[in-house]
């Protein structure tokens, strides 16, 4: 029998990020359809809105596909009727790999985006500050793809 899965600190987490991820669209639509420079916001609003369309736009996009992974992998969560523990295992390892992410995609608006320069690979100027943005990303790949595999497991092992 499945649970009700919007009580679930997944749904929760997953709404925070789509959230997050729709503001950064509305930026997105400013910006680029009604051509609204985003120096013109801080005239309006007493803030400073950072970086350019260009890394406006994989936030938008990597907060809110990352919001509907987690409430997905919450349903499925859900109906797999593992343990308690197990299931908070997994939440666990999720809501850390979507944060790790959301912090990934809001610093790559700071930075000068996604830049990397290697002695063998040379993507861009590179700098400490893009390097640095790749620390959380990759503490999320990490913990999302441990999540899904204690999930396979886990219920693997139940199917028995």
């Amino acid at each position: 029998m499945m649970k009700n899965i919007i009580n679930t600190p997944l749904f929760v987490h997953g709404v925070l990020s789509l959230a997050l991820g729709l503001l950064g669209g509305f930026v997105l639509l400013l910006q680029l359809f009604f051509n609204i420079p985003l120096d013109l916001l801080s005239q309006f609003f007493e803030l400073q809105i950072l970086g350019s369309s260009s890394a406006w736009r994989p936030l938008y996009a990597g907060l809110f596909f990352s919001g509907i992974l987690v409430i997905v992998f919450g349903i499925s969560l859900a109906a797999l009727g593992l343990t308690p523990r197990q299931e908070g295992l997994i939440s666990l390892g999720l809501v850390l790999a979507l944060w790790g992410g959301v912090l990934f995609y809001m610093a790559s608006i700071f930075f000068d985006g996604y830049q990397i320069k290697l002695d063998f690979i040379s993507v861009g100027d590179g700098a400490v500050g893009d390097v640095l943005i790749f620390i959380p990303g990759l503490f999320g790949m990490i913990t999302l793809v441990s999540s899904v595999a204690a999930m396979l497991y886990f219920h693997l092992i139940d199917i028995d």
